[in-house]
């Protein structure tokens, strides 16, 4: 009968100390009482180990979103930077847009110039 006993328990309770659905709430108090110191630690070491790898996730989440949060205030400024040079390269081009069709008239006009010269020199000649 004790054999039985023992196997019986052993079944019925996991490492935890925790009972099977099988047993009443009665005994789940009778046996609380006469879980083994052993299993007690061993319930309170898992406890710990728990605990701490969620404490230790928790501290690495939240490390995560500051190197995060510290990733997106550089990337903000990087964008920034980047915004100002391509409107600076803009006016730039712009200018150098019109420095150009500027060339483009005072050549056309030289030309219109000289041939008006030519033309009145030889206006003169004749």
């Amino acid at each position: 009968m004790a054999s039985s006993l023992k196997r019986q328990d052993l079944q019925a309770e996991d490492l935890s100390g925790h009972l099977t659905p099988s047993h009443s709430v009665s005994e789940a108090k009778e046996r609380k009482s006469t879980i083994s110191p052993f299993l007690m630690n061993v319930y309170s070491v898992w406890r710990t180990v728990l605990d701490e790898t969620e404490k230790l996730g928790k501290a690495r989440l939240a490390a995560v979103e500051v190197f995060q949060q510290n990733i997106s205030e550089d990337a903000k400024v990087t964008r920034q930077n980047k915004i100002h040079l391509a409107k600076k390269v803009r006016e730039r081009e712009r200018e150098r847009e019109r420095v150009s069709i500027f060339f483009i008239d005072i050549s056309e006009l030289r030309i219109y110039f000289v041939s008006l010269i030519f033309f009145y020199r030889f206006m003169i000649l004749v």
